[in-house]
């Protein structure tokens, strides 16, 4: 395999350097004696590595700590468990966000919109947007997503609506990331309206003290959570990651309140562990539902019963959780 300007061409390993393949018999062996496995674990692995990818399941391994002598093999199960539910949860949660996003900017746009098109048909103005460039870009994907789509709404606006469709339409139809897309490609003022009249209007924070900070930095926390709905629906790790996509700032209240009385100072660039990404999704959870709000602070006391019971296993610095981690993320 090799690259030129970021593609890729796949070819034959002539040089014999990829790992051998190993069947699970062997894979089962293998880890026997790495681990120093009891017969009962040799067995729990062979079921366990039946039904799960070893590679996606090495990384666990590697997570057990250094100190945990006897049992590697049972704390790797439960770290990859651990994970598991993370992502189970994360999923759910910012799939709401996802409708939250779609909906909202639905109305915050077409009530801002005084152009020469129809509101439902605002997206296809292209003064709405950064420059001609983003405009193609974001009509040319649309396009090629609409031609491929099978869905029932989008044949129904085919067949008897003469292929045009309203913006709320496209909405439920494009991905979490296509949407961001848009949102991203369109004049700052759109975007700035949107934040406004559905998150500075709220009362949840100061919108005279922080109004300004909130404006440059929540876009940056719906990518965070985009990137958490592409990461969790496709299972990879959560747990002892550092991610480098889509890493949001950290709200300047937020950071005072996370270094009051620690003895390890967190600093604006340490935001690229779980913990930053899940308090980009608690600032804007805070202004969705009392439902979801009470799902959410539930989901802190189930995280924080599992940190305790297997304090030996998990560590919490394994996803960037300061001491008073639950206070932060906490919504009151």
């Amino acid at each position: 395999m090799y690259t030129t300007d970021n593609s890729i061409s796949l070819s034959r390993d002539l040089k014999r350097e990829m790992k051998a393949f190993l069947p699970l018999e062997d894979l089962v062996s293998y880890l026997s004696d790495k681990l120093d496995m009891s017969p009962e674990e040799e067995l729990d692995s062979k079921n366990f590595l039946r039904c799960h990818n070893y590679y996606s399941f090495s990384a666990f391994i590697k997570q057990v700590p250094d100190n945990l002598h006897k049992g590697k093999f049972q704390a790797a199960i439960s770290l990859y468990e651990f994970n598991d539910w993370l992502s189970q949860f994360l999923f759910i949660f910012s799939g709401r966000l996802e409708q939250f996003i779609k909906s909202t900017f639905i109305e915050s746009l077409c009530q801002q919109y005084n152009g020469k098109y129809q509101k439902g048909e605002c997206y296809l103005d292209e003064t709405i947007y950064e420059n001609s460039e983003l405009y193609n870009e974001f009509i040319s994907i649309i396009e090629k997503h609409l031609s491929e789509n099978q869905s029932l709404s989008i044949q129904h606006h085919i067949k008897n609506k003469g292929s045009k469709f309203p913006i709320w339409v496209l909405f439920q139809e494009m991905t979490f990331g296509e949407t961001t897309r848009f949102i991203s490609a369109l004049k700052k003022e759109y975007r700035e309206y949107w934040i406004d009249t559905t998150f500075l209007s709220t009362g949840v924070v100061n919108s005279k003290i922080h109004g300004e900070e909130i404006r440059s930095k929540l876009f940056g926390w719906v990518s965070a959570t985009w990137y958490m709905r592409n990461r969790t629906a496709h299972h990879l790790r959560l747990y002892g990651q550092n991610f480098t996509i889509a890493s949001p700032s950290f709200f300047s209240a937020d950071l005072r309140q996370i270094n009051k009385n620690a003895e390890t100072k967190k600093k604006k660039t340490h935001n690229n562990d779980l913990f930053a990404y899940l308090l980009a999704m608690k600032n804007l959870i805070q202004h969705h539902s009392h439902s979801f709000v009470q799902d959410w602070n539930d989901f802190l006391m189930t995280l924080e019963e599992q940190l305790m019971e297997k304090s030996n296993i998990i560590l919490s610095s394994k996803i960037g959780l300061p001491s008073n981690w639950k206070d932060i993320l906490w919504i009151g």
